[in-house]
């Protein structure tokens, strides 16, 4: 069952430069931190910033939540670490949330402001793409975000993701509704 087997133990996943992994409620104030670096750069497409957010305390209950939401196998949230600086300090988050029958998941990600622009973004969800359909047998993955998030639509191409389509007005951002281009990968597109 190698679905099931990424929800035994949490998976630890290496590349030569990154490790993921738990992110621990004892990371709550760095997660906070980082995320609001990530989400408050001027040059940032609007978004509506979620409870996780407004302080270190809503971040813990947040990461309490991918726990608990881990055990029931419907979220697998990686934190982005540099291999061997700092005692491996978090930078960042890649995650798989959504798992529906165990066939298809929706995938986030963001990145302290600070490590932005090195290709660590792109190199961890390549990794977490592979896991996903290589260890867990998974058969499609996506991506929604702002036509104007152009970063992120970038990182998505280079990693082997395509548009399918765009929903109109379909999520507040920035306090007005926006349209979110939607963006997939298929465990057969990642073979060829």
């Amino acid at each position: 069952m190698p679905f099931a087997s990424s929800f035994k133990t949490f998976p630890v996943l290496k590349t030569e430069r990154l490790v993921l992994s738990e992110i621990e409620l004892g990371e709550a104030e760095d997660f906070h931190r980082l995320q609001r670096s990530a989400l408050d750069q001027p040059e940032r497409a609007p978004w509506e910033y979620g409870f996780e957010t407004q302080s270190v305390e809503s971040a813990r209950s947040s990461l309490g939540f991918c726990q608990n939401a881990w055990k029931k196998k419907s979220r697998l949230r990686f934190g982005v670490r540099i291999a061997g600086e700092n005692r491996e300090e978090l930078i960042g988050c890649c995650e798989l949330f959504g798992i529906e029958n165990q066939y298809k998941a929706e995938v986030g990600f963001w990145l302290g402001a600070a490590y932005q622009g090195r290709g660590y973004m792109s190199e961890a969800l390549r990794t977490v793409v592979g896991h996903a359909f290589n260890s867990m047998e998974m058969g499609r993955l996506y991506a929604q975000t702002s036509p104007r998030n152009i970063a992120s639509l970038h990182m998505l191409r280079k990693v082997g993701f395509i548009q399918e389509g765009v929903l109109r007005r379909h999520t507040r951002r920035g306090g007005v509704w926006d349209d979110s281009v939607v963006m997939a990968i298929l465990a057969i597109d990642a073979e060829s």
